[in-house]
């Protein structure tokens, strides 16, 4: 997937997907493992409540430079450079928009999860190609 807002099914059933954002911004490709949060109303269990989201929280990233192997671990209240708090505050937004659509009906494992869920995942920050014509 690339570039498009919008949703990317992220919850899907042990299936790998790759996630990849092109952007105009950056210069090397970035590869982002990330654990979030999500706490729900009621508990998913519950299935006779409707599933509504009460918070969303991004709690830690791995960004890895893929062409440098550099490795930043970046925390919501970590000290970060200027390019960090932006691709912090991008993957932020991103996958908050995203985890909000996800379909927790049909999530694996559902009837076992409380009113409060950690996951996590990788996606990839590419240069966005300049293309000659």
């Amino acid at each position: 997937m690339t570039n498009k807002e919008d949703t990317i099914l992220i919850l899907t059933e042990g299936k790998f997907l790759r996630i990849e954002l092109s952007l105009p911004d950056i210069l090397d490709s970035l590869k982002i493992g990330f654990s979030v949060i999500v706490d729900f109303e009621h508990p998913l269990k519950d299935t006779t409540q409707e599933i509504n989201i009460q918070k969303f929280e991004l709690l830690s990233m791995r960004v890895e430079n893929l062409k440098t192997n550099e490795v930043n671990r970046l925390y919501e209240d970590s000290n970060m450079s200027c390019f960090q708090k932006y691709i912090w505050s991008l993957c932020y937004n991103k996958l908050n928009y995203w985890y909000s659509k996800q379909n927790y009906e049909n999530m694996i494992g559902r009837q076992e999860w409380g009113e409060r869920v950690k996951l996590g995942g990788v996606l990839y920050l590419i240069p966005e190609k300049n293309i000659s014509k």
